[in-house]
Order: structure tokens, then sequence, then C-alpha cells
């Protein structure tokens, strides 16, 4: 498994990239056959793995993306802070898969720009590491908000 950067440990990436890929095998994709994991690694005294996969609905803006589950999983289950996300698309082409920018934003809810996001090739487990800055640059993060209301007072 090719890793670039050093953002986590190699045996936390092994297991990350694991749990999305087995993520993206319980996709509920009936509509586009596109079959998305994720997995967070969160920040803790012990840290864990929480696995989301997308789920469509009849009523298409409906569905959730993968990373989407995974973050709403992890924060349901009290985790607020993160360490590094992977994702991946169960297809066998040569691309690593992108994140939609409604995920991104999700996201940068929680997470600065120097998160790590890995993007996991699903045929041979390639992974290409992406920083939450780079990958949405300008993000509107709930600073802004605060700042927002300081103004109007």
């Amino acid at each position: 498994m090719q890793q670039q950067g050093n953002a986590i440990s190699e045996s936390q990436l092994e297991a990350l990239v694991a749990a999305c890929v087995k993520a993206a095998e319980f996709s509920y994709s009936p509509y586009s056959g596109y079959r998305v994991g994720a997995a967070l690694l969160t920040d803790s005294p012990e840290p864990v793995i929480i696995p989301g996969c997308n789920v469509e609905n009849c009523t298409y803006p409906d569905g959730c993306c993968a990373e989407k589950t995974a973050i709403v999983k992890a924060v349901s289950e009290g985790h607020r802070r993160f360490l590094a996300l992977a994702v991946t698309i169960a297809i066998q082409g040569d691309d690593h898969p992108r994140m939609c920018g409604s995920c991104r934003q999700v996201v940068a809810e929680f997470c600065g720009d120097q998160f790590p996001i890995y993007l996991v090739r699903y045929k041979d487990r390639d992974c290409q590491l992406v920083r939450l800055g780079d990958y949405l640059p300008a993000a509107f993060r709930p600073s802004i908000l605060a700042q927002d209301r300081s103004a109007a007072d």
C-alpha cells in the first residue's frame, strides 16, 4: 500500500483502508450502482474507526453519502475530533475517488486545513493523500458564523 506523507501510522492506514473497503460492500445503491465506503479515525485516547457507506433513496436528493454517514455516526457516538478519513468507490477504474463538495464541507465542520483524507483506489488499495485545505480551499467554518454575529452587535 503506497502512502503519500505520514499523517497516520502505516498500521492505522491499513486498518482505515480495510474499513472503508468493507463499508463499500454494505452500500445501499440500487439506483446508481455507485458503492461508496468511508472510514473515519477518531482522535480519542483509544482511536476508533467509524465506517460509513452511501445509502440511496428513491427520492434522489434524500440519499446520504458515505462520508456523511461516517461523520454523523461518529458524532452520534460522542466523537468530535478526528485523525483521518479514507474513502473508496467499489469500481475497478484507474482513478482515485473524489468527494462531493457537500461532504468536503461536512468534514470542514470538524476538521482543520491539515486534516488528511485518503482517496483509496478500490482495485489495488493505492492511497492518494490530500489535505482538507487543499481539497476545499476557503471553507466556510463555524468561526465565520461567530464573526458575523459579533459584527452585527
